[in-house]
């Protein structure tokens, strides 16, 4: 036996709204479409940025390990109180859609502080392919006079005692740059294809738009705020709404009706003066030049 919907006071009163709010023309099968297509994205955008900030947290939970626990095992080696131990590996990037990640190298540094003077050393790779000695670490210093020179020769001392340390320092260090940047790789390449598939999405809602427009429809913009409609190629105005009027036969102009507000030119831009539109119809306008102002806005 068939399933048969019962029919309520409910059922009844739902069908007369949606009949009547069909009959009002609120919205048609463009706009339901385009309303669908714009919650995906949201959703999209909503999950690429929760995706970047997690591997933001999982690249500075790395490369803090790295930092605290070799700076824990070099202060343990050394005499004297290591004030810092930089490896100058920085991951950066953003959440926002387009934007990806990158990984830079800065010079690493360590630093001692003897008789209440910190002395800091750079690491200048002589031959990038043997391994680090004290040949590779420089100071930077100005007026020395003999007692600096002395302590800075001691701190050289200390320095060298603990570099059999700093060559595993520095091969994990560079082992934890091409981890990476080869992780930075792979997940530039998965934002890129949401990136990819947001656009996508897009491209759709300017087509439904588009077709929206030249079945006869009203495009409203007043849920994105004021729209620039360009309709020859440096002349626009600020528009809530079009509608399609007439085309031409060849199907290449058409004449529009659009809300305007006045607009208004200060210093270097224009903007909308007033908050109320009037309409204004525009003729022979190419329809390629209105049908590329339907775009769906970040």
């Amino acid at each position: 036996m068939k399933n048969q919907m019962i029919e309520t006071p409910t059922t009844h009163a739902a069908e007369s709204l949606a009949s009547e709010l069909a009959s009002l023309n609120f919205f048609n099968d463009f706009d339901f479409q385009i309303m669908q297509l714009q919650s995906e994205i949201e959703y999209k955008i909503a999950e690429r940025k929760k995706r970047a900030e997690l591997l933001d947290l999982q690249f500075e939970a790395q490369t803090n390990e790295f930092t605290s626990r070799w700076y824990d095992e070099i202060a343990e080696v050394t005499s004297m109180e290591l004030k810092s131990l930089k490896h100058g590996i920085r991951v950066y990037g953003s959440s926002y859609e387009g934007c990806t990640f990158s990984v830079s190298k800065n010079r690493s540094t360590i630093a001692f502080k003897y008789l209440m003077e910190t002395y800091e050393f750079y690491l200048e790779r002589c031959d990038e392919y043997e391994d680090i000695d004290i040949q590779d670490f420089v100071i930077s210093a100005y007026r020395i006079d003999k007692d600096e020179l002395m302590k800075i020769t001691i701190a050289f001392k200390e320095l060298e005692s603990i570099v059999p340390y700093l060559v595993k320092w520095n091969r994990e260090m560079e082992a934890l740059q091409s981890d990476l940047q080869l992780k930075v790789l792979q997940i530039n390449f998965e934002l890129g294809d949401m990136d990819n598939e947001i656009k996508s999405l897009r491209m759709k809602i300017q087509e439904l738009r588009s077709a929206s427009f030249l079945a006869g429809n009203i495009i409203e913009f007043k849920n994105t705020g004021v729209r620039r409609l360009y309709y020859k190629s440096r002349k626009f105005e600020f528009v809530e709404q079009v509608r399609l009027v007439s085309i031409s036969p060849s199907g290449k102009t058409c004449t529009f009706e659009a809300i305007v507000l006045d607009k208004a030119f200060q210093s270097t831009y224009y903007y909308a003066k007033s908050k109320t539109g009037r309409p204004i119809t525009f003729e022979k306008v190419r329809v390629a030049s209105v049908l590329a102002n339907f775009y769906e806005s970040k």
